[in-house]
């Protein structure tokens, strides 16, 4: 669906033709089906992980999205070489080559005959919304999680606002800002990649994680604060050291929620997450 919607955006588009009103449509509908992915995706993804390798697997999809990162600053030199369009149709042509390639994925969900037996005595509004309300009740009876939750939604609301002012600040202060705002992403996106790997490579105690993420946390939220009142280089090697402690953080708190979950909550929670 998203390919769908990615190419009739790329082929309107490249008519000239644009209208406020349906872009947003446009949007709204490929944020719905990106949250609705998402969730499935975090459920479904450790169900393929062997036991004890959490940190190892989420290591790995953290480089994974690491390399996709890089693509922001490539796809901000296209977009000024090219304009949005072409860069819509690869965008359409990588959503359907994704879908493909994930319908070729093998697992047994030995909990679904469970869920279906409950499922089936339900009208499927009803489910949906029992599913949600399961959710939430998850998150409020355990409080580790909730506070997880909690922290991480004023963090994604604050992370979407200021990634939505980064780059026109960029090319509002520097002549050039698109390439400035290139090279200093780059540092996270490499950031990213090398702390990816050292947490393929090494195992953090369990007994020392829970500080260790206290210390990202915060680290990351003055690295953020901070870096664009500095100088272009001491940008750069801010940005390089959040790239490295936002991995840390990430590959932390997922590897641990979705250990701990259990396989039959863990759609529930992410959606209520």
């Amino acid at each position: 669906m998203s390919s769908i919607l990615y190419g009739a955006a790329a082929y309107v588009l490249s008519t000239g033709w644009f209208n406020f009103p349906s872009f947003a449509v446009l949007v709204f509908l490929v944020g719905t089906i990106h949250s609705i992915y998402m969730v499935a995706y975090q459920s479904f993804y450790p169900l393929l992980i062997t036991e004890g390798n959490f940190s190892k697997a989420y290591s790995i999809a953290s480089v994974l999205e690491t390399l996709a990162v890089v693509m922001v600053p490539v796809s901000t030199f296209v977009y000024k070489q090219v304009g949005i369009s072409p860069l819509l149709a690869v965008n359409a042509l990588c959503f359907f080559l994704a879908a493909v390639m994930e319908t070729q994925i093998r697992t047994t969900e030995k909990y679904i005959d469970v869920q279906k037996k409950s499922e089936d005595a339900q009208h499927r509004i009803r489910q949906v919304l029992s599913d949600i309300h399961e959710g939430f009740n998850y998150l409020r009876k355990d409080k580790g999680l909730l506070a997880i939750a909690a922290y991480f939604t004023f963090s994604a609301l604050i992370y979407g606002v200021s990634n939505v002012l980064t780059l026109p600040y960029f090319r509002k202060t520097f002549s050039n800002g698109e390439y400035v705002y290139m090279v200093v992403m780059g540092a996270s996106v490499a950031g990213r990649a090398i702390g990816g790997g050292m947490h393929y490579r090494m195992r953090i105690p369990a007994e020392r994680k829970f500080m260790i993420a206290m210390f990202v946390y915060l680290g990351t939220s003055v690295l953020d604060g901070i870096y664009l009142f500095t100088p272009i280089p001491v940008m750069f090697i801010l940005m390089l050291f959040s790239g490295l402690l936002g991995v840390t953080s990430w590959t932390i708190r997922i590897s641990a929620t979705q250990a701990y979950v259990p396989d039959e909550k863990k759609g529930r929670f992410n959606g209520a997450f």
